[in-house]
């Protein structure tokens, strides 16, 4: 067999995979040692952390696929969505070094989800002039540990 047929066939798989994903009602997901069971709302509330049934078909195309594109609208989940996808990849990649590009008006969010959501995780943002965040870049890459799990 070909190498091109073998790929469409994959290809074919994982889209099927996919199509399968998207009809479910009621998916599960393994528990992730990342995300908290609970978490403190705005109110002061504690609240269980639940991902919705869209979140978590988007976190299985996330891990299926090399390429994904997640275009929920806002205020749907999807940070949590990435930060769950993560967590995930670190369990069988725990080398893996997460680089997340967001706008300026999203940085610190993705920082307070992060804490709010994960436990054992870190986002460390890079924001500031070229040589703070140039200071930032080297502090985190340079003095990498997969041991702490950071993004």
């Amino acid at each position: 067999m070909s190498g091109s047929v073998s790929q469409n066939i994959a290809l074919e798989n994982i889209l099927s995979q996919i199509k399968e994903i998207r009809l479910k009602e009621n998916i599960t997901l393994k528990p992730s040692q990342y995300l908290r069971d609970q978490y403190i709302d705005d109110s002061g509330d504690e609240c269980s952390v639940q991902l919705r049934n869209y979140q978590k078909q988007c976190v299985m195309n996330l891990l299926m696929l090399e390429r994904f594109l997640c275009g929920d609208d806002t205020g749907i989940g999807k940070t949590l969505e990435m930060l769950t996808a993560i967590g995930y990849i670190w369990a069988v990649e725990p080398d893996y070094i997460p680089i997340v590009v967001v706008t300026k008006s999203s940085l610190f969010q993705w920082v307070s989800e992060t804490n709010r959501f994960m436990k054992d995780m870190e986002a460390v943002p890079a924001f500031g002039e070229p040589f703070e965040r140039q200071v930032i870049y080297e502090d985190f890459f340079l003095k990498h540990n997969p041991a702490k799990k950071r993004l």
